[in-house]
């Protein structure tokens, strides 16, 4: 009979433990359910990448372009312009402020004057025919003005219905004024009104081909190590010591 009852005794408490441990594991689980859907929702993602992951490189150029132009003037900020803008198909933003800084720049003689005259109006045409409607509006205003050079008012007019045309110009670009196309088109004859109407209807998209980085190559074994060239380690011509470092390139 005793046996029987330290037995029973024995299996409740056996009982007990058990149950014990279940309600410490679901008491425990819960904390860590709810941490991990925090952590889920902690990095949403943006533009099919998560919020932390750093941006495309084209991205930070052109915002270190802006802030260079805005504490220290255009001519500071040229050269990350020019590196965004070469980065191509994506990057018509910032070809249109290339050439608006360029437009903008100090230059020291007139022969630089010149150059940079022409590379901003190879950026703006650029940057139009990417259909970046700020620059579709520049050209417009540019041809249409008599005192520019590059005066065509039939392009103007070509270029000032393209701009109407694009969709975007309302989001990010300033309407022309109102008694522009009118004024263009009671301006020029049946003939120049043909060739800009003709211009409109075949114009496609152009844009730089996007630059695409090259894979990344492993150029070391492990931290402060580089990897021993193929050669076996003999540096590039005469003279060169086995084990000698390339300067990475």
């Amino acid at each position: 009979m005793r046996e029987c009852t330290a037995m029973s005794r024995e299996h409740d408490r056996v009982a007990n433990l058990t149950l014990l441990t279940k309600l410490l594991a679901g008491l425990l689980a819960g904390p860590c359910l709810l941490l991990a859907a925090c952590a889920s929702t902690d990095k949403p993602e943006k533009n099919g990448r998560t919020a932390d992951a750093p941006p495309p490189p084209s991205a930070t150029v052109l915002a270190q372009a802006r802030a260079l132009e805005e504490k220290h003037g255009c001519e500071k900020a040229l050269p990350a312009y020019r590196v965004a803008s070469a980065m191509g198909e994506g990057q018509e933003a910032a070809q249109y402020e290339l050439s608006a800084c360029l437009f903008d720049a100090r230059t020291p003689n007139n022969t630089e004057t010149s150059l940079i005259t022409d590379e901003a109006n190879l950026w703006l045409n650029r940057a139009a025919f990417a259909g970046e409607p700020r620059a579709q509006r520049a050209l417009a205003m540019r041809l249409a003005n008599p005192t520019d050079p590059r005066h065509d008012p039939t392009m103007a007019l070509a270029w000032a219905m393209i701009y109407e045309d694009n969709a975007r110009n309302e989001l990010v670009a300033t309407p022309l004024p109102a008694t522009l196309v009118a004024g263009l088109k009671s301006d020029l004859g049946p003939e120049q009104r043909a060739l800009a109407t003709t211009f409109v209807d075949d114009f496609t998209l152009l844009e730089l081909e996007k630059y695409t980085p090259p894979p990344g190559k492993r150029r070391q074994q492990g931290r402060g190590q580089f990897q021993r060239p193929p050669d076996g380690g003999q540096g590039g011509g005469q003279g060169g010591g086995q084990g000698q470092r390339r300067r990475p390139r």
